[in-house]
């Protein structure tokens, strides 16, 4: 049987990965991201009109990652809140987590941030001038 120091220390490192977790499904978000709009921006540059049938698949690959990343991002949040439950429970000096929206401003951020982003390549892309309405 684990003491509860040796419990609480293996929740703690579960909570700190769950973080780091997050933060890295961010920063994929972000890598993937400027690689396709640098690649859309490549294909215009070099190609011209010649380059439109990739506008389809720019956007579809866009949305792919963003859809990916925000299940990651939800995912190793919600798992971020059950072991802080877990914690506080086992530990009761470690206060509660507030309710999961009150927990998840950074991630609602996150999640904010990367539908503005798909919004304005899916509004802006170069490569797929009838999609965008010009």
């Amino acid at each position: 049987m684990l003491s509860v120091d040796k419990h609480c220390e293996i929740l703690d490192t579960n909570i700190r990965d769950k973080i780091a977790t997050i933060y890295a499904s961010f920063r994929l978000f972000i890598q993937l991201y400027s690689a396709i709009v640098g690649g859309v921006f490549y294909f215009h540059l070099q190609l011209g009109t010649a380059s439109t049938p990739f506008g389809w698949l720019a956007n579809v690959l866009v949305g792919v990652v963003a859809v990916t990343c925000v299940i990651m991002i939800v995912t190793a949040q919600y798992s971020w809140y059950r072991f802080r439950e877990t914690l506080s429970s086992v530990a009761p000096a470690v206060p509660k987590p507030g309710s999961l929206a009150q927990s998840s401003a950074t991630v609602i951020t996150m999640i904010f941030a990367i539908m503005v982003a798909v919004a304005l390549f899916l509004s802006f892309n170069p490569l797929a001038p009838l999609i965008c309405g010009r």
